[in-house]
């Protein structure tokens, strides 16, 4: 009777250690979800700002790329302007030329 009392105690104290052992891996792995669900927002917020520093860069990058062209356009257009008054010398020529130039502007940067 003590033998089947002691192995009783025995196996009870067996299954406390082995509930304890089972809460504690479930403890470790619920933890670790926390840390992968921190994780996981860390990288998508990281990811947003990444992809917002590119949109930044990227129309920066175009809005020089415009800036470049209409200075070049209005380099182009002073030179051919000098260059009618000095082969025309006629002011109604250099303002007819100055209106095709405005609509021709009017139009690229309309479309």
């Amino acid at each position: 009777m003590v033998e089947s009392a002691e192995a009783v105690v025995l196996l009870l104290l067996l299954l406390m250690l082995l509930w304890m052992l089972v809460f504690a891996v479930v403890e470790e792995l619920m933890m670790m979800l926390e840390a992968l669900k921190v994780l996981i927002i860390v990288v998508l917020v990281d990811l947003v700002v990444v992809m917002l520093v590119v949109l930044v860069v990227v129309v920066v990058a175009v809005l020089v790329v415009v800036v470049s062209f209409l200075v070049l356009l209005g380099i182009l257009v002073g030179m051919l302007l000098e260059l009618v008054v000095k082969l025309a010398g006629d002011l109604v020529v250099v303002e007819l030329l100055v209106v095709v130039v405005l609509v021709v502007l009017v139009v690229l940067l309309g479309s």
